[in-house]
């Protein structure tokens, strides 16, 4: 910096965009617009991960196994069936009555990250 030159005072500045009409965000605006973009990126990333990208299609496979899923709530049933996508573990109702190489009627869901299998209606095994 040259002898005798001043840098512009904060004063000078402000005074500067008063002049012009320029009104500057506060820390609060940041704030609300990070937290409102925050909150919508979130919904929209939940929202592409439930949507389904079609229409359920019925697809059958056999059951291999069966295993339980423990939650908050109690214990689920769940069949091991090999269908044409490979293994996957599937929740059936507590009275189906499926035994081990039994076909077993699937619907299948496309989602974000594959696919989501459920228990096909009335009767899943045959």
């Amino acid at each position: 910096m040259k002898q005798g030159s001043r840098a512009p005072s904060f004063v000078s500045i402000r005074r500067l965009k008063a002049e012009l009409g320029i009104v500057g965000l506060h820390g609060g605006a940041i704030r609300l617009l990070l937290g409102v973009l925050l909150i919508g990126a979130g919904g929209g990333l939940l929202i592409a991960f439930t949507l389904s990208g079609g229409q359920p299609t019925v697809v059958f496979g056999a059951v291999q196994g069966f295993g339980l899923r423990e939650t908050d709530y109690g214990t689920y049933p769940l069949a091991r069936v090999q269908t044409e996508d490979g293994v996957v573990m599937v929740p059936i109702s507590r009275g189906a009555t499926c035994a081990v190489g039994d076909r077993i009627k699937l619907v299948r869901r496309r989602s974000l990250l594959g696919y989501r299998y459920s228990q096909g209606l009335p009767r899943a095994c045959e």
